[in-house]
């Protein structure tokens, strides 16, 4: 018998035409203030650049001390180390400033991206690299000149039917020289990355189309100028009967990449893109490699609803009150499908609530006979009744 998850459906048809880390800001500040960090700007300022001087201390140990000191105090560090990197001669401090880039787990707004970026295309020729690396988590980290930033448009979303969800994906040449991207970004392999409530999720690709990869010619590449970004929009909606969410590029939706996500919480979502397509023979020179994004990382929410909604749905079931989410799973249990099958339950009871504050168990099922699935809901009896 087949199972099915709650589904989260994200098609990049994708012809190809920052990174969020986990919200903890609030819990570094309170760290920072644990430790006596200053709050002070002036005093704070100061502070930084005593540590930062303190990482080229002869005595190792201050310069242990200086960099646990600068982790605590987080997102105020990130332009101080960054001029650091950029201007100093001793390859200690410089190798720190690195390392304590990438342990910082704060998040960092696309105002704050958009300055980073321009802060190191100011930098010295030969730190860029090494600034973009630093960056990495944020950006993502450049492979061959080629840079992969994704982006969601929200960092919580609902199971609502209608709920929008846009996911952006750039990219971004941050080498020297011009190369050329496979404009069929379909045919070019990528992947994802999830994990979330439950671990590792399982994806699948789907052409749906179903077309071989035609012979390529000149016209199926795109210049990257130095310096030159190329954007893709992918946007969709939560389908109303399973929790889908349908993701379509502006160009062709004929790739569908299906995420099975079956609980609410928080997700981490990577994504890698590789081209092996030779432009030799049409005379370009081509980006050949494999380039792995930064992590967006966003919130399923219960979703608030009116139970009307499933009334008079054929694929839905209102329950009656019942105590427990183990008595709503014994009940659907003993229900039969139109065939006259029994149904095998496959996602377990999720919390919703209705408009009236009112908390339901939503099970999804299905028939073991004819394999028609039904979502139940059913109402959690409160305690005065």
């Amino acid at each position: 018998m087949r199972k099915k998850w709650v589904i989260l459906v994200i098609v990049l048809g994708l012809c190809l035409g920052d990174t969020v880390v986990m919200d903890r800001n609030v819990q570094t500040q309170e760290k920072a203030e644990q430790s006596g960090v200053p709050t002070d700007v002036g005093k704070l300022q100061a502070k930084i650049e005593e540590l930062i001087k303190q990482l080229g201390d002869d005595d190792w140990r201050t310069r242990e001390k200086a960099q646990e000191e600068l982790i605590k105090i987080g997102k105020p560090i990130i332009h101080p180390l960054i001029d650091t990197i950029d201007s100093t001669k001793d390859p200690e401090v410089k190798n720190r400033s690195m390392t304590i880039l990438s342990q910082l787990e704060v998040e960092i707004t696309d105002e704050e991206i958009a300055l980073l970026e321009k802060r190191v295309e100011k930098s010295k020729d030969v730190n860029k690299d090494i600034l973009w690396q630093a960056l990495g988590k944020w950006l993502g980290t450049p492979i061959n000149g080629l840079q992969l930033t994704i982006k969601s448009d929200k960092k919580v979303y609902s199971f609502r039917p209608g709920e929008k969800i846009t996911i952006e994906v750039r990219f971004r040449n941050v080498g020297k020289e011009n190369i050329y991207i496979c404009k069929h970004f379909k045919w070019a392999p990528y992947s994802y990355e999830i994990t979330g409530p439950e671990g590792s999720v399982k994806i699948e690709t789907v052409n749906s189309d179903m077309e071989a990869p035609p012979p390529l010619t000149k016209d199926d590449f795109i210049l990257l100028n130095a310096g030159e970004s190329h954007v893709i929009k992918t946007f969709g909606d939560f389908q109303e009967r399973s929790n889908e969410i349908v993701l379509y590029a502006a160009d062709s939706p004929s790739r569908t990449t299906i995420w099975y996500l079956c609980k609410t919480g928080k997700y981490q979502i990577k994504m890698k893109y590789q081209n092996a397509h030779e432009g030799k023979k049409f005379g370009l020179r081509t980006w050949i490699g494999q380039v792995i994004s930064n992590t967006i990382i966003f919130e399923i929410q219960e979703s608030i609803f009116d139970i009307k909604e499933f009334m008079n749905k054929n694929w839905a079931r209102v329950g009656p009150k019942i105590k427990s989410s183990d008595e709503a799973v014994a009940w659907v249990k003993n229900q039969k499908c139109t065939c006259g099958g029994i149904f095998d339950i496959i996602l377990a009871p999720t919390v919703i609530r209705s408009k009236n504050s009112e908390k339901y168990y939503k099970i999804i099922a299905q028939c073991e006979k004819c394999d028609n699935e039904i979502h139940f809901f059913l109402c959690e009896q409160s305690g005065k009744e």
